[in-house]
């Protein structure tokens, strides 16, 4: 889910300095699991997430100022991009669960999506099924910022500054457990859970 981030040395930076690399606090390997965090609700937003000037979100220096500067602003990583996303399911787990809808939202703008989940033989729509989807999304969606960038404005000239490192923000216990935890395990174990049963929604894995 993201990128193996440049080399940054650490130390704390003047109060509105914006740069390419460096690691979240929380970790800084490529496999989702290194760098989730369980605690967040003890944390603001704002020790974590930075809204950019073209209105995308990026991850917050860890060795930033701890003062924003006059526009209201912290320290960044502009190679970083936060992307939120919900996948939802009217009447989970009934009969009348006959829909499912998922959005990926970047940041005020025209990029955001929202879709209606197709109908697939075979497979119910659920809410976990729609948040996969909606994972799924938003790595599409932000696939030409990693190519070639547009989320910031480079100030040099040379290649553009692409996403590099890509947070997926979502509240779906379902999907970041099976993600950070499980996916891998599931990969080795050939989709069967330590039960030894078959992985639900093997399709979308």
């Amino acid at each position: 889910m993201a990128a193996a981030p440049s080399s940054h040395k650490v130390g704390t930076h003047e109060t509105h300095v914006h740069h390419q690399g460096g690691t979240p606090p929380f970790g800084s390997r490529a496999f989702p699991s290194e760098y989730h965090r369980t605690n967040l609700t003890a944390m603001d937003d704002e020790m974590i997430e930075v809204r950019g000037f073209d209105g995308y979100m990026h991850v917050r220096c860890h060795a930033s100022s701890p003062r924003a500067c006059y526009c209201g602003r912290y320290s960044s990583h502009t190679d970083s991009m936060i992307i939120a996303i919900d996948g939802a399911c009217p009447s989970n787990g009934t009969d009348k669960a006959v829909m499912s809808t998922c959005g990926v939202y970047l940041g005020p703008g025209a990029n955001n999506w929202s879709w209606r989940v197709s109908d697939k033989p075979g497979e119910r729509h659920t809410s976990s099924r729609a948040e996969i989807h909606a994972a799924i999304g938003a790595l599409k969606a932000i696939m030409p910022f990693h190519a070639d960038g547009g989320h910031v404005v480079c100030e040099h000239a040379g290649p553009p500054c692409r996403a590099r490192h890509i947070v997926i923000k979502s509240d779906s216990s379902y999907l970041v457990n099976s993600i950070t935890q499980h996916v891998e395990k599931w990969r080795l174990n050939g989709w069967k859970t330590a039960k030894k049963t078959p992985v639900k929604n093997r399709d979308l894995w």
